[in-house]
């Protein structure tokens, strides 16, 4: 585990060599609290796992022990316990492995799906925090950024400027939206689509055409009527034969924290651009749909600028360049975590693969610790019934009779964890629901529960015939001394 860790964190600080960029909660050093709680941890197992059985023992009757007539009944006792263990054992595993196979499959998808954009290693990105007492409405936001884009396209290398809430392909929030719908509840159960704020020029800057309808403008303001665009993938899942543009959707925000978020929006669609997302599968494209920023008082937001292609760039110059005029336009605010979009498109994807590794990790482990203990008590109540299985023989069953008798004990073990298991799973999987992995676990749970159905049968088939092949391999007469 330490070695495991200590890679981990050397790939954390090649993805983010500089700690102001690194997540503060991004450390998986190995200490000392981490012993001391894993210590304490493995006595806490140990007390649970020895100290009934220890108790048990210690208060048995000796001399029922010893009574040849007990020992029938004591033989039952034991077994009912072996049967409940591994039905628990069979349920946790079942629940935990639908679990962190669903995580699992999202941070592989995930990982599999980034956005990569043409030219992102000539896009240099920044954000910008405003104070919402000097610019706490739109209108003091867009001549902000109307004064920084001059400063900034004052600089050589610099060729356009734009400014979003999120990069392309990204969304800064979540939206359930509907064309139609008869009441406020088909709202809160409509798909979910990612929203980007951006300016008139996003699209045209970064060498995106609007396919049809119009691009934003300057008129659309806090004052006039709220608009949208919407993405072909949009279109693909709401479009109709006749055109959506002119049409009106309606939305609220996502997820639902507060009454306000249950405030039902509407805009009217203006026009519809080429979907800037992962490239994905069709079923698993999530519309993308951006409002106009002066529509929206958010005092937090990117800065992208396009870089002349012909003009070789110092980056720590570029910076420098790029503080200054920010400092020009208003000294207090500065452009914060600038990089090119390359660079961090290139860190988000190798962060998504270091979570889906360490995921697949404690997944795995997690399938060892399985397969382990379910062949461990599932093949120890096979073995218990060695003598019952002795008797059985002797009186002409047969070797296909014993071993179905195991197989049917397996089979019922499975159908408790698929019943009880699964069941614990789809309801944990409803209560995140409303977060961000809710609609993604949704999305995978059902290909996961299949998979792990399948995994978990075969370790309790195999757990069931293995032990129950060594019962009828021996004599009826040696397998009664096992009573």
């Amino acid at each position: 585990a330490w070695q495991s860790l200590e890679f981990l964190q050397s790939l954390i600080q090649i993805i983010f060599p500089s700690a102001s960029i690194r997540p503060f909660w991004f450390d998986f050093s190995f200490n000392l609290n981490v012993v001391v709680i894993v210590v304490a941890l493995m006595l806490i197992l140990w007390l649970i796992s020895g100290v009934f059985a220890a108790w048990r023992v210690s208060n048995k009757d000796i001399a029922t022990s010893i009574n040849n007539d007990a020992r029938g009944s004591t033989s039952k006792q034991s077994n009912r316990v072996s049967r409940f263990l591994v039905s628990v054992q069979v349920v946790l595993s079942f629940f935990l492995l639908v679990l962190s196979g669903s995580f699992l499959a999202i941070f592989q998808g995930e990982a599999s799906r980034a956005y990569e954009q043409e030219n992102s290693d000539r896009i240099v990105s920044g954000m910008i925090s405003l104070n919402p007492d000097r610019y706490g409405s739109s209108s003091q936001q867009q001549l902000y950024r109307d004064r920084l884009r001059q400063e900034l396209l004052r600089v050589d290398e610099v060729e356009s400027v734009t400014f979003a809430a999120a990069l392309a392909g990204d969304g800064s929030e979540r939206i359930r939206v509907a064309l139609d719908f008869d009441s406020p509840s088909d709202l809160e159960s409509a798909p979910i689509n990612a929203v980007n704020w951006v300016e008139p020029g996003f699209f045209s800057s970064q060498g995106f055409i609007v396919s049809e309808g119009r691009q934003f403008n300057r008129l659309d303001t806090s004052e006039s009527l709220p608009v949208v665009i919407v993405d072909t993938a949009f279109v693909e899942a709401y479009g109709s034969v006749s055109s959506l543009i002119g049409g009106t959707i309606n939305f609220i925000n996502y997820p639902v924290l507060s009454e306000l978020d249950r405030q039902i929006e509407q805009a009217q669609i203006v026009g519809i651009v080429p979907y800037l997302g992962p490239n994905n599968s069709q079923s698993e494209r999530t519309p993308r749909i951006y409002r106009p920023l002066a529509q929206g008082a958010t005092d937090r937001f990117r800065m992208i600028a396009g870089l002349v292609p012909e003009i070789e760039i110092q980056y720590g110059e570029l910076e420098t360049k790029f503080k200054l005029a920010s400092g020009a336009v208003d000294r207090d605010v500065s452009i914060y975590d600038m990089e090119l979009v390359s660079v961090t498109n290139s860190r988000v994807a190798a962060l998504v693969n270091i979570l889906a590794s360490a995921f697949s990790g404690v997944a795995v482990g997690a399938l060892v610790l399985a397969a382990v203990g379910l062949y461990g008590l599932v093949s120890r109540a096979v073995i218990a019934r060695r003598g019952e299985m002795g008797v059985r023989r002797a009186i002409g069953s047969t070797n296909f009779r014993v071993i179905a008798i195991f197989m049917r004990q397996g089979l019922g073990y499975l159908a408790a964890g698929i019943v009880v298991g699964g069941s614990f799973a789809v309801l944990v999987v409803n209560a995140l629901g409303s977060t961000p992995f809710g609609p993604s676990l949704f999305s995978v749970l059902y290909s996961v529960f299949l998979t792990v159905t399948a995994l978990v049968g075969i370790m309790v088939v195999l757990a069931s015939y293995i032990p129950a092949k060594k019962v009828v391999a021996l004599e009826p007469g040696e397998a009664l001394h096992y009573e």
